[in-house]
């Protein structure tokens, strides 16, 4: 089982980004040797945005989105 401790992620944010919700999506090694994954929503993130964010998640993951700029 890997050493607990931190996980060395951050996000890249500019002055004046505010984060409105979040999914945590892990991958927990149990005590009892099983593996699991798990999610959990930040507070007040209703089950639309939850699952939008999930599926917006996997496209970028594949490189199926792109950040631009709007007009």
């Amino acid at each position: 089982m890997p050493t607990p401790g931190p996980l060395g992620i951050a996000l890249d944010l500019d002055e004046g980004d505010l984060i409105s919700d979040a999914v945590l999506i892990a991958k927990i090694h149990k005590a009892d040797g099983a593996v699991i994954v798990a999610s959990k929503a930040s507070d007040g993130t209703d089950w639309v945005t939850r699952r939008g964010l999930i599926a917006a998640a996997g496209d970028v993951e594949s490189g199926g989105y792109q950040e631009r700029e709007i007009d």
